[in-house]
């Protein structure tokens, strides 16, 4: 078990810092924009601001930006992900398997600190804003697709489709690890793009939902069919 622990950690250490730093930037740039929003004074009720702010677009240049970055990582680190595996004697799966438990735990994490951020700039503005009540933040929950989607109230389906599609980035990530080929690259950018609009759909799409949660899903299953197939190649093998 501590074999695997050294492969989980050798992930974790080349890249907590960049995405702290990551998150980091994209707090800042939000709290920054979300101010000025306010103070503006153009906008009637929270979610007007929540969509005036632009915060929405902070928000998907860091996504996209945490896609690509893993990505690059994986394919230039091939040789030492094969010293390490090689090394510790642990199972040649297990580098998927870290790696796309790294990932997601990364999205994972991406997702809750926006929510949490968002959050709190909807409690900083009702805190200046007294006319209006602490149920604004609920109803902007409903009304703005994209607080909708970073918290998805009682809408249960949105709850499964976000956590589906945390599985899905973080094994089409992973499944980039050690030398991947063009198609695999493709594969994370499609389920990157497409995952996107998740902050986009409108509040009730249950059948989008579902479809977006099938589709995340059989992506990752294509990536990690991908890297066997790939591994077991004999000009990898020689490499």
């Amino acid at each position: 078990m501590r074999q695997h622990g050294s492969v989980f950690m050798l992930f974790i250490r080349s890249s907590i810092y960049p995405v702290l730093g990551l998150m980091s930037v994209m707090s800042v740039l939000q709290i920054i924009l979300f101010r000025l929003a306010m103070e503006r004074g153009l906008y009637q009720n929270l979610e007007e601001t929540i969509e005036g702010s632009k915060i929405h677009l902070v928000f998907y240049a860091a996504f996209w930006f945490l896609i690509g970055w893993g990505n690059w990582v994986d394919t230039t680190s091939s040789s030492q992900v094969d010293y390490t595996w090689k090394r510790l004697q642990v199972p040649e799966w297990t580098v998927l398997a870290w790696r796309s438990v790294c990932g997601g735990m990364w999205f994972l994490s991406f997702w809750l600190l926006e929510g949490l951020l968002v959050i709190g700039l909807c409690s900083w503005y009702l805190d200046i804003r007294e006319v209006e009540s602490a149920q604004a933040l609920f109803l902007a929950c409903y009304r703005s697709q994209f607080l909708h989607s970073l918290i998805p109230m009682r809408e249960w389906t949105r709850w499964v489709r976000n956590l589906a599609l945390v599985i899905g980035f973080g094994v089409t990530t992973g499944g980039c690890v050690g030398k991947p080929d063009k198609a695999q690259i493709i594969l994370s950018v499609t389920c990157g793009g497409v995952g996107s609009v998740m902050f986009l759909a409108p509040m009730g799409n249950e059948s989008g939902d579902v479809v977006l949660t099938v589709f995340t899903l059989i992506m990752a299953f294509i990536s990690v069919i991908r890297w066997n197939l790939r591994r077991e190649e004999p000009e990898y093998e020689e490499a």
